[in-house]
């Protein structure tokens, strides 16, 4: 038996456009389900993780009933990926906020949507995505746990496709492997999946995916050939 609500998905994502153009933003991707949203958006706040290589601010939103997240958002202007901060820390994940009543329940979501949209969260996000960027030698090994994280969730999903992706664009970084991951995703029709995929790009763009395993120097000669990745 379903529990009455208090709060509808078309609320919610009502406030959250309304916060994102109180701030001068946009709200850029909107994907709406009776018992399911997302929605992505940018605001007016650039860096460049590399030169001529610039990323937006955003903030982007997955509500369905019961749970409601909340995150930072970066999107990668010349190939227009977009990568989800899970593990940034005004990320938030709200549940059963529709039970709460209404007022308290708008109230907490402006709150979380505003943590997301602070300055903060964008140069704490740039500095550890330059960090990856200046990273050079990411390894086959290194793909290892990545490529058993997408095989998990199934979906006929091919994973091989990151992994071709990021030897044809010849960007042995953890950037080059995170936008491997995003340009997937935005090649991706289905929308969960789409969600999934940016989620993983943005815990290698920020360095949240753990540790990585080790390489030693003679691994690391046998899997590439001059400086290419194999």
């Amino acid at each position: 038996m379903d529990v009455a609500t208090n709060v509808e998905l078309p609320q919610i994502l009502s406030v959250f456009t309304e916060e994102i153009t109180n701030r001068s933003g946009e709200v850029v991707d909107v994907f709406v389900k009776p018992s399911y949203v997302q929605a992505r958006s940018v605001l007016p706040r650039f860096a460049a993780a590399r030169p001529g290589d610039r990323l937006q601010a955003g903030v982007a939103l997955r509500a369905a009933r019961g749970d409601v997240r909340v995150h930072p958002y970066l999107f990668r202007l010349v190939c227009r990926n977009g990568a989800i901060l899970v593990e940034a820390a005004q990320s938030q994940r709200l549940i059963e906020i529709e039970l709460l009543e209404v007022p308290e329940a708008m109230a907490v979501l402006r709150q979380s949507i505003g943590a997301c949209c602070a300055a903060e969260a964008f140069t704490e996000a740039m500095a550890r995505v330059r960090d990856g960027a200046a990273v050079r030698d990411v390894h086959a090994i290194q793909m290892m746990p990545i490529m058993a994280h997408m095989a998990r969730r199934g979906s006929g999903f091919d994973p091989g496709e990151i992994w071709r992706r990021f030897l044809r664009e010849a960007d042995p970084t953890p950037y080059g492997l995170a936008n491997a991951i995003t340009s997937v995703a935005r090649d991706t029709s289905d929308r969960r999946l789409r969600w999934d995929l940016e989620e993983l790009g943005g815990a290698v763009l920020t360095g949240d995916l753990g540790p990585q395993p080790h390489l030693s120097p003679q691994a690391a000669r046998a899997t590439s050939v001059d400086g290419v990745l194999v």
